[in-house]
């Protein structure tokens, strides 16, 4: 057996005893046991014992410990010798011995315990436990602009990031980037956690319908004038007959009184006893007076009706925009950005934004949808109003006069309906004339216009946002 450490006589000589003493006193055990409770024999041999312990004060040190799996380890022998460590002690069932005591306060270490190995007939059966801990693998953050979990690819390159895409920068003048949300207000599923920021919330696609207007009406004719015919008629003939000759007296416009015939030449009249006339140009003038009916002018007709009815305003389309996502995303060519995707709930694409009806900037973000903030209705019916008076009739006589004087109806000749014809005797002078209303304008209509709706309801402060083709993951 090879020696672990220099040691004196004295200690060779005690280590050996000891190891003597243990030896004897296992067969002597074994040897007093009754056969029928003797266990399977073991077979024992001595090894090295472990490395000499240290020096301490006044006593022996402790024993050695193994360093392999369930063994066990018995303590260092004691000794009263100041000077001498004590033995270390035996162990079994250990493939290493234990370390050596330690030595007294100018003594040597004490030598290492020896180490027993034993072997069993018997089949014995134990039980393992052992505790596995794991480190999970790292998982690719994609918006930090690192390579998280170590694969050479950060962000939108790593196959990690599905829902992740290239989104290119934002235009000039524009804002972004904007999760866009398009729909009923009802469904509106809100912000998400990459996209915490409320932006703007809008609508789209007015309701409101054309007002409903009452219809126009109008009122029965009034402030007409009766008018009394222009031009008075002696004819050479009696009424009925077809004349030869006719001496018309022109009366002035809005004449109604006294009045004297004129034409271009001035105020003038027929005299009588003129026999100038019938188809021999020798009968008399005038042997009947006719004269057209009096005519209606003037007036007006009240209008009434054209009052609305207009139906709420209302917005059939809903927009609410989200932003605030990280722009820290890596893995995208120059100018682009590694962005999260939106979910099936939002807009098929990611957005930017500008005030006012815009065009969408060349590029991807190609698809435009336009909000407004408010409305302006200017819906309303237009005016009633009434045509002319139109139908209304009126009655009155004309009186002529012989008098050959300027406007003096001293001398009537005769007095009729104005619009009929009445014979007339001696063949007098005709020329002042005079008409008398007998009925005024009565009847008639007017015709009603207006009352058709018009103006509509418009959005106001458009907002447009123009989005990238659909990248629902």
């Amino acid at each position: 057996m090879k020696q672990a450490s220099r040691t004196s006589a004295t200690a060779r000589s005690i280590r050996g005893r000891s190891a003597r003493s243990v030896l004897t006193a296992i067969t002597a055990a074994v040897s007093l046991a009754p056969l029928a409770c003797f266990f399977p024999t073991f077979t024992f041999e001595q090894e090295t014992g472990g490395a000499a312990g240290t020096t301490s004060v006044g006593g022996g040190g402790s024993g050695g410990t193994t360093t392999t799996q369930a063994s066990t380890t018995s303590s260092g022998g004691t000794t009263t010798d100041p000077t001498t460590g004590g033995t270390g002690g035996m162990m079994t069932t250990s493939s290493t011995g234990a370390t050596g005591g330690t030595g007294g306060t100018g003594g040597s270490g004490g030598t290492g315990g020896s180490t027993m190995s034993t072997t069993s007939t018997d089949t014995t059966s134990s039980t393992t436990s052992t505790t596995t801990t794991s480190t999970p693998p790292p998982v690719e953050d994609c918006q930090n602009g690192l390579d998280d979990d170590l694969d050479g690819n950060a962000d939108c390159k790593d196959t990690e990031c599905t829902d992740f895409s290239c989104v290119p920068s934002v235009p000039n003048t524009w804002t972004g980037y904007f999760l866009l949300y398009q729909g009923p207000v009802a469904s509106d599923p809100g912000c998400t956690m990459q996209f915490p920021t409320d932006s703007y919330v809008g609508n789209f696609q007015l309701n409101a319908p054309p007002a409903v207007c009452t219809s126009c009406s109008c009122g029965a004719p009034q402030g007409q004038v009766c008018t009394p015919p222009s031009v008075i008629n002696g004819l050479d003939v009696p009424c009925g007959g077809t004349p030869s000759e006719i001496h018309p007296l022109f009366m002035p416009g809005g004449w109604s009184a006294c009045t004297s015939a004129v034409d271009a030449s001035g105020p003038y009249y027929y005299p009588a006893s003129l026999t100038v006339c019938g188809p021999d140009d020798m009968q008399p003038c005038h042997l009947a007076l006719t004269a057209d009916a009096p005519t209606v002018d003037g007036g007006f007709c009240q209008p009434s009706g054209g009052q609305g009815t207009f139906a709420p305003v209302t917005w059939d389309g809903y927009g609410h925009a989200c932003s605030g996502a990280a722009t820290t995303g890596k893995g995208c060519s120059i100018g682009q950005t590694c962005l999260p995707k939106p979910g099936p709930a939002y807009v098929g694409g990611l957005c930017i934004k500008k005030a006012g009806l815009q065009n969408c900037p060349a590029g991807q973000f190609s698809q435009q949808h336009v909000f407004y903030d408010d409305y302006t209705d200017s819906r309303s019916c237009t005016g009633c109003g009434c045509g002319f008076p139109a139908g209304s009739t009126c009655g009155g006589n004309i009186t002529t006069h012989a008098d050959a004087n300027l406007n003096s109806c001293l001398s009537p000749v005769a007095t009729f309906a104005a619009g009929t014809c009445t014979n007339i005797s001696g063949n007098p002078a005709i020329g002042n004339s005079k008409f008398t209303v007998t009925q005024p304008p009565t009847g008639g209509s007017c015709t009603p216009s207006g009352g058709q709706p018009t103006g509509t309801v418009v959005g106001t402060f458009p907002q447009t946002f123009c989005c990238m083709p659909d990248q629902t993951p």
